[in-house]
């Protein structure tokens, strides 16, 4: 599927006038596809599918991905870092707005699943958190 089939999910994007498609394989695999008005871009997201335990924090609202504080630059939160709940881990800035991406539970963050500067969409799997027992 890798070659042709590509080739064949660009060509029925174009054509349904789709500008986003991702697909979950049985294995948990991700394969995200984007298609701007003129191009078409791949990214496969060949990571580990998160442990039954962990908790996927997902973006809230459409724009751009920011990781680090608006003021100072520096990062809110890294991996393995202890978290209160309600503790902001980002934002989602929406033209001049910023919207908070809160912890839904105290607990460690186990991974940054996306990319500060990305565009993400509600849904986006942002972080996985490791919940306190």
């Amino acid at each position: 599927m890798m070659d042709g089939g590509l080739a064949a999910l660009a060509k029925d994007m174009r054509a349904a006038g789709l500008l986003r498609l991702e697909l979950e394989l049985p294995s948990g695999e991700k394969l995200r596809l984007r298609r701007r008005k003129t191009d078409v871009s791949v990214a496969i997201d060949l990571s580990e599918p998160a442990a039954a335990e962990d908790l996927i924090v997902t973006s809230k609202a459409v724009g751009r991905l920011l990781l680090e504080d608006p003021s100072s630059g520096l990062p809110l939160v890294r991996v393995n870092e202890r978290i209160p709940a309600g503790a902001i881990l980002g934002f989602v800035q929406i033209d001049l707005l910023l919207r908070p991406i809160a912890a839904p539970a105290a607990g460690l963050v186990d991974a940054i699943l996306s990319t500060s500067g990305c565009q993400v969409e509600y849904g986006t799997s942002i972080f996985s958190l490791k919940p306190n027992r």
